[in-house]
């Protein structure tokens, strides 16, 4: 399956729980400020799992790759 369909399928579900989410939840009844901060809580936790993805792969990127010199040496093989 190619990749626009896929992502449009993402893009719509996920479009869909948002709308979904807010609908219902703007028919109960809640004290205001807990309310503005109810609503808030859906992005701010799709915006932490995204930075912690992200910081993850950045963390992939820069670590380094095993060399020949960190290989050990056949001394140590005999040993373990």
């Amino acid at each position: 399956m190619p990749k626009k369909p896929k992502f449009l399928l993402l893009y719509f579900g996920c479009f869909s729980l948002g709308w979904l989410y807010l609908s219902l939840f703007s028919n109960f009844e809640f004290y205001a400020p807990l309310r503005t901060y109810l609503a808030l809580v859906p992005i701010q936790i799709a915006i932490l799992t995204y930075l912690g993805i992200r910081w993850n792969k950045s963390a992939d990127n820069k670590s380094p790759k095993a060399s020949k010199s960190d290989a050990p040496s056949p001394e140590q093989k005999s040993i373990t």
